[in-house]
């Protein structure tokens, strides 16, 4: 049984692309804020006057401004030496948090459950043990096959180990 080890880190050019979104959207709400001389309607159900709105629009550039942040922290993860997630015939390695360098090898005895989940079109490998949730990312695996090659390896070597 080989031994699967794969880089994790967020790709930047990814995170380059949602810096360059947040940036100019900050730009935009910040004109609007600045300049606004009306109120808004949201949806049909919320009606903000004319200093709601410019308060709405301040909050988002604000919130773009920290997205913008994010993205730049996320380009500095990516420039890093790379994290790494590993199946083998024994247990499943990944890495201990999302900030974290440190690494965490989980022996399938103490898996408890295993799922993959969607929200929209990213993907997540659950694993459940006894000592709590660590998950795994398709985003910043190398490849959408390498994730599935990943998933298919520690479900199945864990199905054996039991």
């Amino acid at each position: 049984m080989e031994t699967l080890r794969y880089p994790y880190r967020p790709k930047t050019w990814v995170m380059a692309l949602a810096g360059l979104f947040f940036a100019l959207c900050a730009v935009v709400l910040g004109y609007m804020a600045r300049d606004n001389d009306r109120g808004v309607l949201i949806n049909g159900l919320i009606s903000l006057d004319t200093d709601q709105a410019s308060i709405f629009y301040w909050v988002m550039c604000a919130l773009s401004i920290g997205f913008v942040v994010a993205s730049l922290f996320g380009i500095v993860m990516s420039l890093r030496e790379p994290r790494e997630v590993m199946v083998d015939s024994t247990g499943v390695t990944v890495p201990a948090g999302r900030w974290s360098s440190d690494t965490v090898t989980i022996p399938f005895a103490s898996i408890t459950d295993l799922r993959i989940q969607q929200v929209q079109s990213q993907k997540f490998l659950i694993i459940r043990h006894s000592d709590g949730k660590h998950s795994v990312v398709r985003s910043m695996m190398p490849s959408r096959a390498d994730f599935e090659t990943f998933a298919e390896a520690v479900i199945a070597r864990r199905a054996r180990n039991r």
